[in-house]
């Protein structure tokens, strides 16, 4: 496990952080990284829990997040994701927990959720917590549980 905060990450760090293929849960909070400096993370076969709160995080940059198989939880608060941002993350089969900033997120692309078998909990920043979509596979999956963030 690790976690970076503040941190100023450039392609060499990356590298080298890529060199830890055992790595299950990182979190990189309040970096602003260029996404091409992530691509070496897909090494991380065996990473199970990623926080990425990143600014910059949306449409291709999200491309190496989605190729990591085995993610079972993904935090991207600060990220400003839209729905076919949503829509990339939701080909991600393996995730259980998903926290997002919704601020862009139509009601019409929270239901790209049903796409994910094993989602039980999802976390939301916005304005879209009470969505009928959200509601909606509630009521369809009683394990799933919705949670609003700050």
């Amino acid at each position: 496990s690790m976690k970076l905060e503040f941190y100023n990450i450039n392609e060499d760090s990356i590298r080298a952080l890529a060199a830890l293929p055992a790595l299950e849960s990182f979190e990189l909070i309040e970096c602003d990284v260029p996404a091409a400096v992530l691509a070496p993370l897909k090494q991380w076969s065996r990473l199970r829990s990623l926080t990425l709160e990143c600014h910059n995080l949306h449409g291709d940059s999200l491309d190496v997040v989605t190729e990591l198989k085995e993610l079972r939880q993904l935090h991207l608060r600060s990220a400003s994701l839209d729905d076919d941002d949503l829509k990339r993350i939701c080909q991600m089969k393996s995730l259980e927990s998903l926290e997002l900033n919704a601020a862009h997120i139509t009601a019409a692309g929270l239901e790209h959720l049903n796409e994910l078998p094993r989602l039980n909990h999802c976390g939301v920043i916005g304005r879209l917590t009470s969505s009928p979509a959200l509601l909606k596979i509630q009521k369809t999956r009683p394990d799933f549980s919705i949670k609003v963030l700050h």
